[in-house]
């Protein structure tokens, strides 16, 4: 086994902390350029990783950025106080590596 494989393995433990729900992370940032709105939550160990959602033209029913906002009352131009929310995220392992993605279904059904 490679040294690089040991510490992939390590890091992925790392995401992890024993008892620690991870059914929802906090915000640790979010920026917007009017086109595409990024969003990085953090794990509890430090880990990083990000989503980005388009701002459309129409703010329609199957509008991402649009459930997203709506399920903590936010209008379209209040994305930055998403920043230090705990957004509800499904958790996967993929090649070995928690992955997380934002639970958009989750939001739509109003159990943020």
């Amino acid at each position: 086994m490679a040294d690089d494989d040991i510490d992939d393995i390590a890091d992925a433990l790392g995401a992890v902390k024993a008892g620690t729900d991870l059914s929802t992370l906090p915000v640790k940032s979010v920026s917007d350029d009017s086109d595409i709105v990024r969003i990085t939550l953090e794990t509890p160990a430090g880990n990083v990783f990000g989503r980005e959602l388009k701002r459309p033209p129409v703010w329609g029913p199957n509008c991402d950025l649009k459930t997203l906002l709506s399920a903590y009352g936010l209008g379209p131009d209040e994305v930055d106080a998403l920043e230090g929310k705990e957004l509800p995220v499904r958790r996967e392992v993929t090649d070995g590596r928690p992955r997380f993605e934002l639970d958009l279904k989750a939001l739509a059904d109003g159990r943020a």
